[in-house]
């Protein structure tokens, strides 16, 4: 992946541009990377499966448990804490724990 630096053009570009590039902005920074190919679901194993629907479910969780306020600001500071961008990665992280013992 290729950081962006020093073009008034492409900074704070975000998305696809054909097929090929893909413009993301991670932590203020611009960067490019070729796309990644569509992966073939039905190549899908168990095991991959499992992965995709417990972060769905963490996910969906997670944004009902953020609406309390008060939760909220426990998971932002655990997020400070352990040094991760946000509260919802914060709360995501915990809850996969708690689904995959």
């Amino acid at each position: 992946m290729a950081k962006v630096m020093g073009n008034i053009l492409a900074h704070g570009l975000r998305g696809k541009i054909g097929q090929f590039l893909v413009f993301r902005i991670m932590r203020g920074k611009t960067f490019v990377s070729l796309a990644a190919p569509k992966p073939d679901k039905k190549k899908e194993t168990p095991r991959q499966r499992h992965t995709r629907d417990t972060f769905r479910e963490a996910s969906r969780r997670a944004k009902t448990l953020l609406l309390d306020p008060e939760k909220k600001q426990y998971y932002a500071e655990r997020a400070k804490t352990l040094k991760l961008p946000n509260a919802y990665t914060a709360a995501v992280r915990e809850i996969i724990q708690i689904l995959n013992r």
